[in-house]
């Protein structure tokens, strides 16, 4: 190195040492060729580099100071490193080579290296965004072998940690591309083989290599295969396999033999194994290990996965979600599902000439049908039939795209059962799920028989999913009942918009003027329904429909569904009243349907029987307060229901029943302010239900 860069690069490290570094992180660094390596080689000049590429216009102003540090590698002597090893790049392609004005550099340490350099123009006589450094080192153990950057006094460059080569043991490395399936009575070509030296010269021409198959496996004898030499060997040879071993399961040969060189005995070597075939008509299956011996180190891999008769079918992305109850109008058609394959996996596992039916459940039609000579379809079936040929000796393979549509009110997995006798057995293959566009959410309520309006009620219209309602009218139709005229309709949550909103009798009509980008829910507040004079007992539904969802009413899908959803919104009943209400003795806690509601006295036991206050002993029989008469003159508490009239007085055990006499076993009385009565003895002359939980002495009367 010259005394003049001696003296700058000092400097440089003195400063560094002095202000430290400031990075701006500002190029992009990679090396050129991360190599793998035995044990203690020395990789050779030119054989990669450590790129640093200026990023943003950062680097290229400016000297740039930086040091290299390896680990589990160690840099080649001093006396190796030249000026001109360095390589400087424009726009990935070479422009000029390193110069003493251009790069300076100081092995510090074995495993440190100091560089400085600079890639103006007038520096280096040439344009440059990029230089390339030579990783001239020896690798050390096992593992990985990595250069880390660190930039000096405030240089540009990006700092970072870089593999230039995994150390392995061997002096040979064996892989194969992926694995290939075959079957019996097949002949399966491998994918490539490559043998590649870690160690110049770690495989020599003259030895003997040899790859043996497992038991009931042979190589193809009438296969033949291509040897190719690269890196530090040449030549390429086409190997008659028939020659070294075919028809066995041991291929014998040396490098010599078939005519490959050695070309450079500094460079690692390469050699590619192309074409290779294997046969077997074993009943075993599973993997197939390909074993290297000879006179190298002995190499196993995985070399085919050996399988019995079998055909695929499946799709080959995720499934995917249709929307129930639309067309897809820009396809005029239906929606598509994935891509159906359907493959034979092992040369006669798909009997060819027999006819396959692809069916799916009635909700689900198909519009059309790609990949399949579809035999008597019509659009609008849920199923196709075709019959497979084979072409030559060829295994079967078929791509199927169909387009579907789905009922309205249908949601769930869509799976396609594909049957033949052609086939060992049936298989089913999930493509899809099928999604409603809206769901109803309401809660039902009860409505007494007689009553002329059904209680507000607050009912959503939620979207599954974006879109979910399209521009339209969207119908939400009573199955009994009237909606009043002022109905109060709004956008809860998301981006869609409405316009009119008009009601028909029985129908609410609400448009929507904009699609959402996002799932909205509509509300419908405070809803009032007219019934009409005379109406059943029984559950009433709301559904909703209209064009807004549903557009494949037609003849050729659903030509009678017409709603995407169904619920329950009221019931008409004989009277009002919860199902279950529980009381716990001691407790001013009790449960109607679940619902705790609170009282200021707990109930006791008197007699054996349950005393409960009189305020809440009517909701515990299912009726109002208002059903309640207490008479504080006569000291009385009477219940009054439609048929029936119950009467007890305060101090007595006479409960009197439309006036009639019935004895008990507890007297109804007065404890702090609050009157208390047996309620089990209301329930029986009321017929209604109920029991006793001595464990936790809780009393469950079941009104309705």
């Amino acid at each position: 190195m010259k005394k003049a860069g001696k003296m700058l690069l000092l400097s440089i490290l003195i400063a560094g040492l002095i202000f430290g570094s400031s990075v701006s992180a500002a190029s992009e660094n990679r090396v050129t060729d991360e190599m793998t390596a035995g044990e203690f080689w020395t990789i050779p000049m030119g054989a990669t580099y450590l790129s640093i590429k200026d990023e943003f216009g950062d680097i290229s102003q400016g000297r740039q100071q930086l040091r290299l540090e390896l680990e589990n590698a160690e840099w080649a002597p001093i006396n190796e490193w030249f000026e001109h090893r360095f390589r400087f790049y424009e726009d990935n392609d070479f422009s000029s080579i390193g110069t003493a004005d251009s790069v300076n550099f100081q092995r510090v340490t074995s495993n440190r290296m100091d560089i400085d350099f600079s890639l103006e123009e007038t520096i280096t006589g040439f344009s440059s965004d990029e230089i390339r450094i030579p990783l001239i080192m020896t690798v050390q153990e096992v593992g990985e072998a990595t250069v880390r950057i660190t930039p000096l006094h405030g240089s540009a460059v990006s700092g970072g940690e870089y593999v230039v080569a995994e150390v392995v043991e061997s002096d040979l490395r064996v892989t194969i591309d992926e694995p290939v399936s075959f079957g019996p009575g097949e002949t399966a070509i491998l994918s490539n083989i490559v043998l590649d030296e870690t160690k110049p010269q770690s495989l020599e021409l003259t030895d003997a290599i040899e790859i043996r198959l497992p038991r009931d496996f042979q190589w193809a004898e009438e296969v033949a295969f291509t040897v190719t030499g690269s890196g530090g060997f040449q030549n390429q040879a086409t190997v008659d396999t028939a020659n070294y071993g075919g028809g066995t399961r041991d291929l014998a040969f040396t490098l010599e033999d078939i005519g490959i060189e050695r070309r450079n005995i500094r460079a690692l070597g390469t050699i590619t194994l192309e074409g290779l075939g294997i046969y077997s008509e074993s009943r075993t299956f599973g993997d197939v290990s390909i074993t290297f011996g000879g006179d190298l180190e002995n190499h196993i891999i995985e070399g085919a996965d050996y399988i019995d008769y079998d055909v695929t079918m499946e799709i080959e992305e995720e499934p995917r979600n249709i929307v129930s109850g639309r067309l897809n109008t820009s396809r005029e058609g239906g929606f598509s599902l994935p891509t159906l394959i359907m493959e034979e996996e092992v040369l006669d596992s798909w009997v060819p000439g027999r006819s396959v039916t692809l069916s799916f459940e009635d909700w689900i039609k198909i519009m059309d049908v790609d990949g399949v000579s579809a035999e008597d379809f019509t659009p609008g079936d849920s199923s196709i039939t075709f019959t497979p040929q084979r072409t030559g000796n060829q295994r079967m393979y078929y791509e199927l795209d169909m387009d579907i549509t789905v009922q309205a009110d249908r949601e769930g997995p869509i799976e396609a059962l594909i049957t033949s006798r052609g086939l060992a057995t049936d298989y089913t293959v999930e493509m899809g799920e099928a999604v409603r566009p809206v769901t109803l959410q309401a809660t039902s309520v009860p409505v007494l028989v007689g009553s002329e309006t059904v209680e507000p009620m607050n009912i959503l219209v939620a979207e599954n999913l974006p879109r979910g309602l399209q521009a339209g009218t969207l119908e939400l139709k009573l199955s009994e009942g009237t909606w009043q005229e002022e109905v109060d309709v709004s956008v809860e949550s998301g981006d869609l918009e409405l316009g009119e909103v008009t009601v028909e009798d029985e129908k609410l009509l609400i448009t929507i003027s904009q699609e959402s980008f996002a799932p909205s829910v509509i509300q419908i507040n405070q809803a009032m329904v007219d019934l009409p004079e005379e109406i059943e007992l029984g559950i009433y539904t709301l559904s909703a429909g209209g064009d807004a969802m549903v557009d494949n009413n037609t003849e050729e899908a659903f030509m009678d569904v017409d709603d995407v959803d169904t619920i329950n919104l009221f019931e008409v009943v004989e009277k009002l009243g919860p199902s279950k209400v529980q009381f716990t003795v001691d407790s001013t806690t009790y449960l109607v349907d679940g619902e705790e509601v609170e009282m200021d006295v707990a109930p006791f036991i008197q007699n054996d029987r349950l005393m409960v206050p009189v305020a809440h002993v009517a909701i515990g029989l299912g009726y109002t307060r208002d059903d309640i008469h207490w008479d504080g003159d006569a000291r009385t508490v009477t219940l009054t229901t439609a048929d029936k009239e119950l009467m007890m007085t305060i101090g007595s055990r006479e409960l009197l029943v439309d006036g009639e006499t019935v004895e008990m076993d507890a007297e109804a009385e007065i404890r702090g302010d609050r009157s208390f009565v047996p309620i089990s003895r209301f329930a029986e002359a009321l017929g209604i239900p109920y029991s006793w939980d001595g464990e936790t002495r809780t009393a469950t009367f079941e009104p309705n």
